[in-house]
C-alpha cells in the first residue's frame, strides 16, 4: 500500500511538474515576445525620427538651393546654368556677368565700345532692338543710346563700379536692371532671384489698365514703357490725350490732357506736348519744371541740367529752371552723333564742358554758363 501510494504520488508530481514546466515555458516566450516588440517599437520610433530628419534636411537643401524665376517661371535648366555664372556674396550681394547674362533676357552683346571695332575686354556693350548700353571696367556710369534715329545718349550712375571676375565684366543687380530694362531682385532668406523683363511687364500692365497708353506708336513707345520699371504707367483717355499714373501709390501724376508724353528715364522726367503743340518738362511729383512753350525740347545732360530747345527752326539751350543759357538763334547745336558715335559720349557736350553751336555754317563753342569760348581759353 505504501509503495503504491508513493508511486501514485510520484506520477502525480511528475504530471504537475510537467504542467508547471509548460506554464513556465509559455511565460518565457511571452516575455521574449514583449521584449522584441519593445525593440521593434524603439527601432520604428528611431526610423520615424530619421525619416523626419531626412525630410527636414531635404527641405533645408531646397531652401538653400538658389531659385531663379524669369517672368514668373522657374526652369531647372535655366537656374542651373545661371547659378554657375552668378556670384552671390555672403552679405547677399549679387553680381551679374554682363555678356553671359544678356542672352537670358533677349539681348545681344559684344566686347569693346558700341560701334568700336575692338576686342577690348575692359569694355562691353549689350544691345536690344531699341537701345544700347555700354560698360567700362572700374566705372560707375552706364551709358545708353536710343536706337530710334535720334541717337540720344543718357547715362546712369550706379552704386558700385563695374568689376572683372572669371575673365569677364560683372555688374550688380542695380546695373543689370538699368542696362537690360528689367525688374530684378534677390531675396536672401528664400535664396530666390526674381526677374521680369520689360515685354513681360508691358503685357501684364496692359491687361491691368484698360486705359494704358504704352503700346501706341507715338514716337515715345519704348521710352514710355520703361516708366513701368519705376512704378508709373502712361495712360490715355477716350479723346486720345495722355497722362501718367503711379500704380504703386495709386495716384495720378499727370492728368490726361497732353497730346503726347515721353518719359526720360535718367532723370525720371516727362517731356509733355500740349494740344497747342508746345513742349515742356514735368516732374514725377506732378510739378512743372519747364513751362511748355517750345516747339521741341530734349535733355542735353542730366548733371548739368541743360536742355536743347527749339522755336521757329532755331536752336538754343535752357537750364532746369527755364532760364536761357544760349539764345535760340542757332541753326544747329551738337555735332553729328552718327559720324562720331565711337568717339564721344554726348554729341551736345564735348569734354563734359563745351557746347558746340553752328550758325551760317560757322561753328563756335560755349561753356556751361553760356559764355562763348575762344581758342585762347580752351
Amino acid at each position: 500500500m505504501v509503495t503504491k501510494n508513493k508511486a501514485q504520488m510520484k506520477g502525480k508530481l511528475s504530471m504537475d511538474d510537467l504542467i508547471g514546466g509548460n506554464n513556465y515555458d509559455e511565460t518565457q516566450e511571452q516575455l521574449k515576445a514583449k521584449k522584441w516588440m519593445k525593440i521593434i517599437a524603439v527601432i520604428l520610433v528611431l526610423l520615424l525620427f530619421v525619416s523626419i530628419g531626412m525630410v527636414a534636411y531635404i527641405f533645408y537643401l531646397k531652401a538653400e538651393q538658389l531659385k531663379i524665376s524669369i517672368n514668373g517661371v522657374q526652369n531647372a535648366k535655366t537656374t542651373a546654368s545661371l547659378e554657375k555664372i552668378l556670384v552671390i556674396t555672403e552679405d547677399g550681394k549679387v553680381y551679374v556677368p554682363i555678356r553671359s547674362f544678356a542672352s537670358y533676357v533677349g539681348y545681344e552683346s559684344g566686347n569693346g565700345g558700341y560701334k568700336q571695332y575692338s576686342e577690348d575686354n575692359t569694355k562691353c556693350y549689350v544691345q536690344s532692338a531699341n537701345e544700347v548700353a555700354t560698360f567700362s571696367l572700374g566705372s560707375k556710369k552706364i551709358y545708353k543710346i536710343l536706337l530710334d534715329g535720334s541717337n540720344d545718349t543718357e547715362y546712369y550712375e550706379i552704386d558700385e563700379p563695374i568689376l572683372t571676375m572669371n575673365g569677364q565684366l560683372y555688374t550688380t543687380i542695380e546695373g543689370a536692371s538699368v542696362a537690360f530694362n528689367i525688374s530684378m531682385s534677390y531675396n536672401q532668406e528664400t535664396n530666390t532671384i526674381n526677374i521680369r523683363t520689360l515685354p513681360y511687364l508691358v503685357a501684364y500692365y496692359t491687361k491691368q489698365f484698360t486705359n494704358a497708353g504704352i503700346s501706341d506708336d507715338n514716337g515715345a513707345r519704348f521710352s514710355n514703357q520703361k516708366a513701368l520699371l519705376y512704378g508709373m504707367i502712361v495712360v490715355k483717355n477716350a479723346e486720345g490725350n495722355y497722362g501718367v499714373y503711379d500704380f504703386v501709390n495709386k495716384k495720378e501724376i499727370l492728368g490726361t490732357k497732353y497730346a503726347n508724353i515721353k518719359f526720360i528715364e535718367s532723370s525720371k522726367e516727362f517731356i509733355v506736348t500740349t494740344v497747342e503743340n508746345k513742349m515742356g518738362i514735368m516732374l514725377y511729383d506732378s510739378s512743372t519744371k519747364i513751362n511748355p512753350q517750345y516747339d521741341s525740347i530734349k535733355q542735353i545732360d542730366k548733371d548739368t541740367g541743360l536742355y536743347l530747345a527749339t522755336n521757329n527752326g532755331k536752336y538754343g539751350v535752357i537750364n532746369g529752371s527755364g532760364s536761357i543759357v544760349i539764345y535760340l538763334e542757332y541753326d544747329q547745336i551738337g555735332i553729328d552723333a552718327q559720324t562720331y558715335a565711337s568717339e564721344i559720349d554726348n554729341q551736345y557736350l564735348l569734354y563734359n564742358k563745351y557746347i558746340p553751336v553752328c550758325r551760317d555754317k560757322k561753328w563756335d563753342l560755349f561753356d556751361l554758363t553760356g559764355r562763348k569760348v575762344t581758342r585762347k581759353t580752351i
